[in-house]
């Protein structure tokens, strides 16, 4: 699941009368479109300043192409100032796997030994059977940040695949 965290100077009124116009729901605090069985939600932080930037924090499970498409259609009237791009995925990792992907992936660095990693500019925490990527930021290019967090997921998260071999079924 992605996570963006924004600051905009629109308070939740006017995003509230923008956001009605493109399907969003207000839920509790929460402004919810649902696509299909996947979710885009925008929540304001807690504790908002009487003036602007105002935070938010956008959540999705969508596809990243997806999730870039909907915000530029559903966010950018707003000028959001993205500060942090987050990807949780579940994943069982032991850690000789760990070391492994660290061995062949020398631009990899340990930041500490209970499960932090630097890959070029995205974190990575392997924790609990997840892995999170982290860019963090001033005024980050949202889909530069994705982009970067999906290489690096598909660096640790490799599928082996040969284009030239076939699997023949067992017929006894």
């Amino acid at each position: 699941m992605y996570q963006i965290t924004i600051f905009t100077m629109e308070k939740k009124e006017k995003i509230n009368d923008g956001l009605k116009k493109f399907g969003f729901s207000l839920i509790g605090n929460d402004f919810k479109l649902f696509v299909e069985e996947k979710h885009f939600t925008i929540s304001p932080f807690k504790r908002q300043p009487e003036y602007g930037p105002f935070g938010y924090r956008i959540q999705s499970d969508l596809y990243a192409a997806s999730l870039l498409s909907l915000f530029d259609h559903f966010i950018s009237w707003i000028n959001p100032k993205v500060n942090a791009v987050d990807l949780k995925i579940q994943k069982m990792i032991n850690k000789n796997e760990v070391r492994k992907i660290l061995a062949e992936n020398p631009s990899m660095k340990q930041v500490d030994p209970r499960g932090c990693y630097q890959f070029k500019r995205v974190g990575i925490v392997m924790i609990n059977g997840f892995i999170q990527f982290q860019v963090r930021g001033r005024n980050l290019k949202l889909a530069d940040a994705i982009e970067e967090i999906e290489f690096t997921r598909d660096v640790i998260n490799r599928v082996n695949f040969d284009l030239f071999s076939f699997h023949e079924a067992d017929n006894n």
